[in-house]
C-alpha cells in the first residue's frame, strides 16, 4: 500500500535486485560471447556510428571528438556489431577519463592489407602499476565499475584474431587495434 512503512524497503529491494540482474547479465554476456558473424565491413562507417552515440555525452563534458581516417580502408571481415561494441567501450572509457574536457581521436591506418584502429584520449593515462591488469575480468578502478568493459573488448578482438595494445602518450592513452586481412588483394 502507498502508506505502508514496508513500501520504502520494497522499493530499495527492487532497485537492488535490478542492479544485481544487470551485473549477472553483464557476466553472462562476457562468459557466453557468441561467435562473430564475419562480414566485409568498412570500419570508418562503424566509427561514424560510435561518434553519433557518444556525441551528446562528449559535448556535455567539453570533449572534442576528431578523426583521422584512412580514405579508402580495406574491407575487413568482422562482426560489425561486436566491433562497434569494442569501439564504444573504448570511447566510453576515454570519456570517463576526461570528465573536465579533452580530446578524443579516432584513427584508421592501413598497413599492407591489414587495418589498424586507434582510439586516443587526453585523459592523463593509465597508471603503470595497473596497466597489466586492465583487461582482466572484474578489475576496475571505478567505484561503481563492474570491470567487464575492457575484458569484453579483449575477448572480442581475440575472437576476431586481432591484436589490442595500449600505449601512453604525452597527454593520455592510445588503444591500438589491429585486424589482419586474409586476402592479399585487400578485397574481401
Amino acid at each position: 500500500a502507498e502508506d505502508s512503512p514496508r513500501r520504502e524497503f520494497a522499493l530499495i529491494a527492487k532497485q537492488e535486485v535490478e542492479r544485481i540482474d544487470k551485473l549477472v547479465q553483464e557476466f553472462f554476456h562476457f562468459a557466453r560471447a557468441k561467435e562473430p558473424n564475419l562480414e566485409p565491413t568498412n570500419i570508418n562507417d562503424l566509427i561514424h556510428s560510435v561518434k553519433l552515440l557518444i556525441a551528446s555525452q562528449a559535448a556535455n563534458q567539453n570533449v572534442e571528438i576528431s578523426e583521422d581516417l584512412a580514405d579508402e580502408p580495406p574491407l575487413i571481415l568482422i562482426d560489425a556489431e561486436q566491433i562497434k561494441q569494442v569501439l564504444l567501450n573504448l570511447a566510453i572509457n576515454s570519456l570517463q577519463a576526461m570528465p573536465d574536457g579533452g580530446t578524443l581521436v579516432f584513427r584508421t591506418l592501413q598497413e599492407d592489407n591489414n587495418l589498424q584502429i586507434e582510439i586516443e584520449d587526453t585523459g592523463g593515462g593509465i597508471d603503470e602499476n595497473i596497466k597489466a591488469k586492465i583487461f582482466d575480468p572484474f578489475f576496475s578502478t571505478k567505484d561503481k565499475g563492474l570491470g567487464l568493459g575492457l575484458s569484453v573488448v579483449y575477448k572480442i578482438v581475440n575472437q576476431h584474431k586481432g591484436e589490442i595494445k595500449v600505449f601512453e602518450t604525452d597527454k593520455g592513452t592510445r588503444f591500438n587495434l589491429k585486424f589482419f586481412n586474409q586476402n592479399k588483394s585487400g578485397k574481401q
